[in-house]
């Protein structure tokens, strides 16, 4: 048998294979011995059968073979044949080995191949010429009858009988006693086999207890518990299992009590986290507008003041240009003229430097044209300068109810976006869209670029990424940075209208 397979094997097939195998072999032996044994003894028995009849024949055939009156021997042979069923055939053979007597069975029989032949000799009677009476004394007729008791003497050889066996109703009747024995012994392996079934069934049937407790521990039933019902290994695996059990059981109570005190400092600490968060968003938040508000102020000042100085300076020195015309031409007044042109091209610079500065702290157009024209004066920017990228842009809504500080936290998200995109994202082209909704409670931003893409645990810690997020976060928005479709990145960002 194959060892692989028998690794495979249950408890119940094991122990069913070693009871039995050893009971069929042995009963397997024990039957082949028995028919075997039995045709041998068939055999031995029909040889020494036929040679008890033949030395009887040969013995009783003298007086006929030598009178060639072979009625009365014709009479006893038919007699044996007739009444001996073991007898095929008798034959009787003369001194020149002609045949002058044979009886075969009428019955249909099988003959032997093997005969068995008696020579017939003359006997004669020993003569004792004086006996203790000093008389002549003649054997008894017991003694002549007799010849193997008594010591005949040889004589001529004056024929021979020949007795042939048939082996049919001897090699049935054994037969049939090696079938009865057969019977005999399948009968008891059919018992052996019943007992082997009830025997491993008495070890099995603890043993799916045992593994359906074992079971149900492994689910977290821990008060699962076996009755001791028998001996030896498989009492103290009952006994183990009840011991695993308990401690389990009782390990299992103790992790409980942990980790119910584990998770009340988890969640404490979450709270606690959460309450910082929040904070620290609102913190952000404040932050944020406070430095808006003070960019404005500043864009307001540069733009009041600073630029209201600088075209003051610039018409001084255009009304400067003006009287050196006027006057006649002296080196001392071309110089004056090349200074106060100097002085106009300097106060334009500086003007032009003022407004882009204004420009950036707070977009004029955002205040005058809104949200959506604001993007879009971005989106053309970028698209302007970019030899590489083209840019575009769509909106969907109407923006000039929203919050002044909702439009420019969306405002510098797209900014900072498209400041990235140009960057890093060597792009070929990039997508802008601004949606809101039909019942105006949100407010979507979505970017699309089809660049290189990015991996976000490498950039995760960017001041740019944390800042987009922190503005999102700050008006209880909704960011979501991932990989586009076709390649390069997406973002959409989401904002509630209805409450900061």
């Amino acid at each position: 048998m194959n060892k692989y397979r028998y690794k495979h094997f249950g408890i119940l097939a094991r122990v069913i294979l070693i009871a039995i195998l050893p009971v069929a072999l042995l009963a397997s032996s024990v039957v082949l011995y028995n028919y075997y044994s039995r045709l041998a003894e068939a055999s031995e028995e029909l040889d020494e059968h036929a040679k008890v009849v033949a030395t009887a024949l040969a013995q009783s055939s003298e007086y006929s073979v030598i009178s060639g009156n072979f009625s009365d021997i014709e009479r006893l042979t038919k007699g044996l044949v007739k009444a001996d069923s073991s007898i095929y055939q008798i034959s009787i053979f003369d001194v020149n080995k002609r045949e002058p007597l044979r009886v075969t069975s009428t019955l249909p029989r099988d003959a032997e191949n093997r005969y068995f032949d008696v020579e017939i000799r003359r006997q004669l009677l020993p003569i004792d010429p004086f006996g203790d009476s000093d008389a002549p004394h003649v054997s008894s007729l017991k003694d002549a009858q007799n010849p193997v008791a008594s010591a005949p003497l040889d004589g001529e050889v004056i024929g021979m009988v020949r007795v042939t066996m048939s082996p049919t109703d001897l090699l049935r009747k054994q037969k049939n006693r090696a079938y009865i024995q057969s019977i005999l012994v399948l009968l008891i392996f059919a018992a052996s086999v019943l007992i082997a079934l009830w025997l491993a069934g008495s070890l099995t049937r603890p043993m799916a207890i045992a593994i359906a407790a074992l079971r149900a521990i492994r689910g977290g039933d821990f008060s699962k518990r076996i009755n001791v019902t028998t001996g030896g290994e498989i009492a103290e695996l009952q006994s183990a299992i009840n011991e695993m059990s308990v401690s389990l059981g009782n390990t299992n109570q103790r992790m409980e009590s942990e980790i119910k005190a584990r998770t009340k400092e988890l969640e404490a600490s979450r709270n606690e986290a959460v309450r910082s968060s929040a904070e620290k968003r609102k913190l952000i938040h404040k932050v944020n507008t406070i430095a808006e508000f003070e960019r404005k102020n500043i864009a307001v000042e540069i733009h009041d003041e600073l630029n209201a100085t600088l075209v003051g300076a610039k018409f001084d020195s255009q009304r400067i240009l003006s009287i050196v015309g006027q006057l006649d031409p002296r080196p001392e007044l071309e110089e004056v003229k090349e200074r106060a042109q100097s002085i106009v091209k300097l106060t334009k610079d500086l003007y032009a430097a003022g407004r882009a500065i204004v420009t950036r702290l707070r977009p004029e157009i955002l205040d005058t044209l809104g949200l959506s024209k604001a993007i879009e004066e971005i989106v053309n920017h970028y698209d302007r300068g970019s030899n590489t990228c083209t840019f575009s842009f769509e909106s969907v809504g109407d923006f000039t109810e929203l919050d002044g500080g909702l439009t420019m936290a969306v405002y510098r998200l797209a900014q900072e976006a498209l400041s990235n995109v140009v960057k890093h994202a060597q792009a070929t082209q990039t997508s802008v869209s601004l949606i809101l909704s039909e019942d105006q409670e949100t407010l979507k931003l979505t970017i699309i670029d089809n660049g290189i893409g990015f991996d976000p645990a490498n950039v995760q810690s960017g001041l740019g990424l944390v800042g987009m997020r922190e503005r999102v976060y700050g008006y209880n928005g909704t960011i979501d940075i991932r990989p586009g479709g076709t390649g390069g990145t997406e973002i959409e960002a989401v904002f509630p209208t209805t409450s900061v």
